[in-house]
């Protein structure tokens, strides 16, 4: 058979068809087989809810006004005369744009089997929209899916079906994404009924688990430093007021400069994150450093008013004592039990309030120094116990 003979059998078969009728419509519904190949996947956005695929998109159907007996395996149908032939109306529900690849020639073409079946396939970019749940961020496993359907043929006139058990192939290795890992790929059917009748639908959904070095190094381990640095007061002697003061105030400014940072650059929503809730509680730990100080200075201004009034009260003791004498009265020693003629003074020491307020103190830094870094580390093996199990 010569290349004229294929031409002239192409063209023959463009006439015998009507673009405008589909396959076996005096018989049942159209079955199309669909499958695709993922080239890259990127731009997948928290802010917009979406994200982006390249894919190989294809499509197969049989149409028994296109078999032919001629002994060719196969004819290619050229990109300018795909148009002549009849193309199931198939579009992706969930697309916010689409951009169809024309270098150097349209990225779409058409081969023709004997036995009429038609092989579709045509390159896409899609940037398709996905409902993320950030609750768990940046710990989530988010399930991004494509969903394909007609957009005016019913379920009685198409059915759209997977090509086979595996309709979704990817390039060898795993699609390399900058900040997520494609864990899993799952397939399904997702028929749908409007008012104006059922339509066939198929899903397909993209597992993907955020990767969490980028947020180590950039949020978890700063902020435990930070946490951690402010703890140094409570080693800080308490009358180092100067010393204790700035450092409580810088780990509170540095902390609140991180949480501002973070919250610029995350996407808001209405609802807290699992990183919102690690940020309030190490901005808690930071403030309740400072407050601490605080108060042990406020019991130790107290405990150093207290010595200087007892001393005053020793010195004015000390001072009469050595000024007055011991009057002694004769009187009969059966009375002299009972005398009130003889007298000294005897003035106590109240030596127990102050030492009661110097050990309130010096025991509340002691016990900072555990229940602070405790109530930190309790914190940690409930929220990581929490967010990396879901």
């Amino acid at each position: 058979m010569t290349e004229t003979e294929v031409a002239n059998l192409t063209q023959e078969l463009i006439r015998r068809i009507d673009k405008k009728v589909r396959p076996n419509v005096l018989g049942g519904p159209t079955l199309i087989l669909c499958d695709l190949y993922v080239y890259s996947m990127s731009s997948i956005s928290e802010v917009d809810m979406d994200y982006q695929l390249t894919i190989h998109f294809r499509l197969r159907w049989e149409d028994r006004r296109l078999a032919y007996t001629e002994p060719v395996s196969s004819l290619v149908i050229p990109p300018s005369d795909i148009s002549d032939f009849w193309i199931p109306d198939v579009y992706f529900t969930n697309e916010k744009g689409s951009n169809q690849h024309i270098v150097i020639i349209p990225n779409k073409g058409i081969r023709l089997l004997p036995n009429g079946t038609v092989c579709f396939s045509t390159r896409l970019t899609l940037t398709l929209s996905c409902d993320m749940d950030l609750s768990n961020f940046p710990h989530d496993l988010q399930s991004c899916g494509m969903k394909i359907s007609t957009y005016f043929h019913r379920t009685e006139d198409v059915l759209l079906q997977w090509l086979d058990d595996t309709p979704v192939e990817l390039p060898p290795g795993l699609l390399s994404l900058p900040q997520f890992e494609l864990v899993d790929i799952r397939h399904g059917y997702c028929n749908e009924s409007y008012k104006s009748g059922d339509y066939p639908c198929l899903e397909a959904t993209f597992d993907m688990r955020r990767e969490f070095g980028f947020y180590a190094l950039q949020t978890y381990i700063p902020s435990v430093l930070i946490v951690s640095l402010s703890w140094l007061s409570f080693w800080i002697d308490k009358d180092a007021v100067p010393g204790r003061v700035t450092l409580g105030v810088t780990t509170v400014l540095t902390m609140t400069t991180q949480l501002s940072s973070s919250k610029s650059s995350n996407v808001k929503v209405s609802y807290p994150k699992a990183v919102d809730y690690w940020y309030s509680m190490c901005m808690l730990l930071v403030y309740g450093a400072l407050v601490e100080f605080v108060l042990v200075n406020f019991v130790s201004t107290r405990e150093k008013r207290l010595q200087r009034q007892l001393l005053a009260e020793t010195d004015d003791a000390t001072i009469e004592e050595q000024l007055c004498c011991e009057v002694v009265v004769d009187v009969p020693a059966s009375k002299r039990q009972n005398s009130k003629h003889r007298t000294s003074i005897r003035r106590p020491v109240p030596t127990q309030t102050s030492s009661r307020y110097r050990c309130t103190a010096n025991s509340i830094d002691r016990a900072s120094r555990i229940i602070f870094p405790g109530t930190f580390l309790l914190f940690n093996v409930i929220y990581w116990n929490q967010f990396l199990n879901t």
